[in-house]
């Protein structure tokens, strides 16, 4: 079975970031932030 995509919703953006990175060698791209609606996401 191959995963395509996850979504995660988390309190600590920034955090779960550092998290993925550090421990899956992740890197992420630049933070996605709609003025709208206030969301932020970073794709990893």
């Amino acid at each position: 079975m191959k995963i395509e995509h996850l979504a995660l919703y988390v309190n600590d953006l920034e955090g779960a970031k550092q998290f993925f990175e550090t421990y899956f060698g992740a890197s992420a791209n630049d933070r996605y932030h709609n003025q709208t609606t206030d969301f932020k996401s970073f794709s990893i």
